[in-house]
């Protein structure tokens, strides 16, 4: 056996019998749907690095906590409440603060098309730095966590994938123009675990800010060997939660989290707006007259979408429709059918309505059933979620710990037109206590 490889094996042997290594430390993810089949899209690419530290102590008699010991103990002078409230450390608990940095990027279904369905997903990145609480105390574990970044270009998504893509030899992405535009991403994101058993528990959690607004919840089962009232891990970087505590005897065990949650709003889903719009309008704009499908309320949506330097286009297009209302007159018996022809006969193409109204427009039309010459839907969010992840998880002694899993659900997005509806990734955990 070469020198190196038995050094290497004698120093991994040696962190599993030392003594128990400090908390904190540095913990880095890295998730990608190519890890457990051949896939590249949707949620695509995670990455995120994390530093840990022991919590500091307020003093010897009235430590403070995120679970309400202290917090309004009179042994803690006010001037002092907010910036001693970042030191947690009551006895018993445990008690980590710390910082994240990380990016994740959203790809369509086929990254070799530079043209992006409006029924597809979008392109997206989101790069973020962020700070961390985490307590763990008499079976209740509590996280929380509060980041800044960017979304859009500023967030760097096609420079990572295109680099990714170059070093491992894969065709580069083509419809990074597609992604979504550049704001501030400001997001928090609170979680609560409760183990009713050491092998069984459930999880509460929630986020809020620009990128994301959801509330959820969730059951976690482990089988294995692992120490008394050791924590639950976290499952991947949406849900993080804290690395493993330190232990004096290595932990081997399988879990399993299911979650359920509800999207209010995905910044990351571009579902309408500008560019929703010019892409459904892109598309339709060839179909209308050469299909055999519904022209009327083809052209209706055409309408629509026409933007407003194309002036020319405008009006020949009014004048298809004219055409297609005299031939269907029984359209505008109805009062809806009426407004909308109104409205659209009198826009002379100089000033368009709010993309909130042009979108309660869209919504309102039935496109046809026939393929040839229907239109294809706008994407829309999917605001009844589900995530189950299956893993492993291995902690040792010495301050060496990680993870291998895989994650599975139903796209963000009501995919329809043939694109996927099922997604999954893998993902891997490594860290280390100092």
């Amino acid at each position: 056996m070469p020198a190196r490889v038995r050094t290497a094996l004698l120093l991994f042997l040696l962190s599993s019998t030392t003594s128990i290594a400090a908390d904190g430390g540095t913990r880095f993810f890295w998730e990608n749907d190519a890890v457990f089949g051949d896939s590249d899209r949707y949620y695509t690419n995670g990455m995120r690095f994390e530093l840990w530290f022991p919590a500091g102590q307020v003093n010897a008699t009235k430590p403070m906590s995120l679970f309400g010991s202290g917090l309004s103990g009179s042994s803690m002078p006010k001037k002092d409440h907010w910036f001693e409230f970042w030191k947690l450390n009551r006895p018993g608990c445990r008690s980590l603060v710390g910082f994240s940095f990380g990016q994740t990027m959203f790809t369509s279904s086929n990254i070799r098309t530079p043209v992006v369905s409006s029924a597809d997903r979008n392109y997206a990145a989101h790069l973020y730095l962020g700070g961390m609480i985490y307590e763990s105390c008499a079976g209740r574990d509590i996280y929380l966590e509060l980041t800044i970044g960017a979304l859009g270009p500023p967030a760097m998504g096609e420079q990572s994938q295109t680099l990714i893509h170059r070093l491992i030899g894969s065709p580069p992405p083509q419809g990074w123009d597609d992604q979504t535009p550049a704001r501030l991403a400001v997001q928090s994101h609170l979680e609560y675990r409760r183990r009713m058993t050491d092998s069984a528990g459930w999880l509460l959690f929630g986020r809020a800010g620009s990128v994301y607004i959801t509330a959820g919840a969730g059951i976690h089962y482990r089988v294995g060997r692992f120490e008394k009232d050791s924590s639950f891990p976290g499952t991947g970087m949406f849900h993080p939660a804290a690395p493993p505590a330190p232990v004096r005897k290595t932990e081997s065990y399988l879990f399993l989290e299911s979650t359920a949650f509800l999207q209010f709003m995905d910044a990351t889903l571009r579902e309408g707006g500008d560019g929703g719009l010019d892409r459904l309008y892109n598309e339709n704009l060839l179909r209308i007259l050469g299909g055999t499908g519904n022209q009327l309320e083809n052209s209706l949506i055409w309408n629509l979408l026409v933007p407003t330097s194309n002036r020319r286009e405008t009006q020949l297009a009014r004048y298809h429709l004219i055409q297609q209302l005299h031939l269907h007159p029984e359209f505008i018996q109805h009062p809806g059918g009426m407004a909308l022809a109104y409205r659209l006969l009198t826009n002379t193409g100089g000033t368009m309505a709010s993309d909130a109204l042009l979108w309660d427009l869209v919504k309102a039309i039935r496109p046809s059933d026939d393929s040839d010459g229907a239109s294809f839907p706008l994407r829309a969010p999917r605001t009844v979620q589900t995530l189950t992840t299956i893993g492993f998880q291995y902690n040792m002694p010495g301050g060496l710990y990680c993870q291998i899993a895989l994650s599975t659900g139903p796209s963000d997005f009501l995919a329809e037109n043939g694109y996927p509806t099922w997604h999954r990734w893998g993902s891997f955990q490594v860290g280390f206590r100092f």
